[in-house]
């Protein structure tokens, strides 16, 4: 008899749960509101909703529960939404992507159907050899599937192709992101892989990858030292929502709100989407240690639409970039460890200012005269990056250099208000300042032919290469701490081209004498006896003297120009007076100030009152 192959059978339907409906449906069924309601208003006006009785039960709205029934079966005739897990498979085939998880079953499309798959035991090994040896291009892993296994581009491998690394759904555990980032990037690698983190166009999920970088930044700090090793270069500062940044970036936000100066949300509708008071019992704003804080805000955004967190994220975003971006700029920002190639290296100075008794391990102050590459911004490398935004083009009249003026931004004033803000693309960096300020000054606007004309010239004659000073605190830097700037900690590590390599903190001139001073190597007033020097610091800088006398000397912002203000000055007005100073009421309150163009005035006041501490500031 002749053996004939019998047709495969009819594939049977599917009837596979592959979605969480069941809960979403139960929810509906037990929490949505069929009862039938009555509105009485109360002596005071208030309508309150009071459930109808009848026979000692409540009444259901019969137009209530068929609206239930209606969302209830249109829910359940809902398709199921694959995850992405499946979407890759279904995108790509089996056949191309090799997956490494912990299912032991899985449904794949066999010749148009849908099929069951069983995978064994052995199967993570043959797919991580596939992926390996170039047999799959696309590899997906998970935590159950990918320990003790490694996918980076190994030099034995046959597949040496630079990894793209795409990290979805990260979950809450920052050593687990860790380990599963480390799988793609080892040792004895052909090339180091791209990390690129997916996230959705909805907001609200910026709560999760927050919370994944904040954890990746203090287990980076405590493991290596060092938080660019944990986060791998992943996230910014502008993503980690709990930062201090981020806390003051809502206090902003929330004054905003109060003064009606956000387009997203009044405060009313605010505070009735997402449950939070801003206002105490007299209907002012609360204090800020009452305003709830980062955590409760993010969390209550989660239950927003989807158009109210978009438009609310889109707010607090621009906030806290302006922020970060006056941060930057001043060098508050603590952006980590942060490395220095220099092109040419000429060590100035280098003094021990301290040496360990027990270890004798030295703490030093060394400065350096650096040679670095410019990163120079062409034309059409600068029209493209602003072509984006609401921009126009600029010149500025007495300097004759171009700009790019990016329109229609925000920034927040010292005293925490938001300003309409303007931001300059210059061919070697940027500039954020008040429109107001912007609206006064020299820049004009300018025809595009001159305006490329006289940006391309500013290019060609800028010498590609900045030479800087920069002074580091180095060594044993542990016992002087607390001596060291509380504010504008930033880490470096200096590469020279012969390979010797410095770390530590950076210090400024002003940061180097308080120092010495704070341990007892230099007198504090010597370093402050020039007049239009310390002047200049002080206008220039949030610096503080303090001076003999119970005196101090700061700067103050009156009619939106810097002074220089001598407080506690009362007492000794007519001494003052006398040496150069100069009293004005302000707000029926006499306050002295020293002549900015009078350096000999500041140096007399000095003499009489010497400095005898610093109060370290960042540079405005």
């Amino acid at each position: 008899m002749e053996n004939r192959r019998k047709p495969a059978p009819r594939a049977a339907t599917l009837d596979i749960n592959c979605d969480c409906k069941e809960y979403v449906l139960d929810y509906l069924r037990e929490a949505f509101p069929i009862h039938l309601m009555e509105a009485i208003e109360g002596e005071d006006g208030a309508v309150t909703l009071v459930p109808v009785m009848v026979d000692g039960k409540p009444a259901v709205s019969r137009e209530a529960v068929e609206r239930r029934q209606f969302l209830i079966t249109r829910m359940a005739c809902l398709p199921a939404v694959p995850g992405v897990l499946d979407a890759v498979l279904s995108a790509f085939g089996t056949d191309a992507v090799a997956e490494i998880t912990g299912r032991s079953r899985r449904v794949v499309e066999r010749d148009g159907r849908r099929v069951v798959e069983r995978r064994g035991a052995s199967a993570a090994r043959a797919e991580t050899d596939a992926f390996m040896s170039g047999r799959k291009r696309v590899l997906v892993f998970s935590d159950a599937g990918g320990t003790g296994r490694s996918y980076h581009a190994d030099l034995s491998a046959a597949n040496q192709q630079r990894r793209v690394h795409y990290l979805v759904e990260p979950g809450w555990r920052a050593d687990a992101a860790i380990q599963g980032l480390g799988r793609s990037h080892r040792t004895h690698q052909a090339s180091a892989p791209l990390f690129r983190p997916v996230t959705t166009d909805i907001q609200g999920e910026k709560r999760f990858t927050s919370t994944i970088a904040r954890r990746l930044d203090s287990l980076g700090a405590l493991t290596r030292g060092e938080r660019r090793t944990a986060g791998a270069g992943l996230f910014r500062a502008e993503d980690n929502l709990e930062s201090p940044w981020a806390r003051r970036a809502l206090l902003v936000f929330y004054g905003a709100l109060a003064f009606g100066e956000l387009s997203s949300m009044t405060l009313e509708t605010f505070m009735t989407k997402t449950g939070l008071k801003l206002l105490d019992a007299d209907g002012g704003l609360k204090p800020s240690d009452d305003l709830p804080p980062i955590h409760t805000f993010l969390n209550r955004l989660l239950a927003l639409r989807i158009s109210d967190q978009n438009a609310l994220f889109e707010d607090f975003d621009r906030i806290l970039a302006g922020i970060l971006e006056r941060a930057a700029a001043s060098g508050d920002l603590d952006r980590g460890l942060e490395d220095i190639e220099a092109e040419e290296l000429e060590v100035l100075a280098e003094e021990t200012i301290r040496t360990d008794v027990v270890t004798g391990a030295e703490t030093a102050l060394v400065t350096f005269l650096l040679k670095v590459r410019r990163d120079l911004l062409g034309s059409e490398e600068a029209l493209d990056r602003a072509g984006e935004v609401a921009h126009q083009l600029v010149v500025n009249e007495k300097s004759r250099r171009a700009a790019i003026a990016e329109l229609g931004l925000t920034t927040a004033t010292e005293e925490d208000r938001l300003v309409p803000a303007v931001r300059l693309l210059r061919p070697d960096g940027r500039q954020t300042m008040p429109e107001k300020t912007f609206e006064e000054s020299a820049w004009k606007p300018a025809e595009p032919a001159d305006w490329r004309r006289i940006w391309d010239e500013e290019v060609a004659a800028t010498d590609p290469w900045r030479t800087r000073e920069l002074t580091l605190a180095t060594g044993l830097l542990l016992p002087i701490w607390g001596r060291l700037p509380a504010r504008g900690c930033s880490v470096r590590r200096v590469r020279a081209p012969d390979g010797r390599r410095w770390l530590g903190r950076v210090l400024d001139e002003v940061q180097v004498g308080s120092l010495k001073a704070s341990l007892g190597l230099t007198d504090v007033s010597a370093a402050w006896a020039d007049g239009a020097k310390t002047a200049a610091t002080l206008l220039d800088r949030s610096v503080q003297l303090s001076l003999e006398g119970g005196l101090w000397l700061k700067r103050a912002r009156v009619m939106d120009r810097w002074r220089i203000e001598v407080v506690g000055g009362r007492t000794d007005r007519d001494a003052l007076v006398a040496l150069g100073c100069f009293v004005e009421i302000i707000a029926f309150t006499p306050r002295v100030f020293v002549p900015i163009d009078r350096p000999k005035v500041l140096e007399a006041v000095l003499r009489c009152h010497p400095v005898q501490t610093v109060l370290d500031g960042v540079a405005a």
